[in-house]
């Protein structure tokens, strides 16, 4: 079993082309090893939204204070 296999077996349910146990067959990895990796590249996935998230709040309370200075030094 290559890295490789498992990466495209993975990506190929992520994308909802196959299922699971399809791509397990269809790419010749341990279905174990398949849902182990699946499981990992959720939470890498979560992880990445977590940050986003925060940044997005972060440049929310930027602009609104950006845009509270404006409003002030135009009223």
């Amino acid at each position: 079993m290559t890295l490789s296999k498992l990466d495209t077996a993975v990506h190929a349910v992520m994308n909802d082309m196959l299922t699971p146990s399809q791509a397990a067959k269809a790419y010749h990895v341990p279905q174990r090893s398949l849902y182990e990796a699946l499981r990992r590249s959720k939470e890498k996935q979560q992880t990445r939204w977590q940050k986003l998230m925060h940044e997005k709040a972060r440049l929310e309370q930027s602009l609104a204070r950006i845009n509270k200075e404006l409003h002030e030094q135009f009223i």
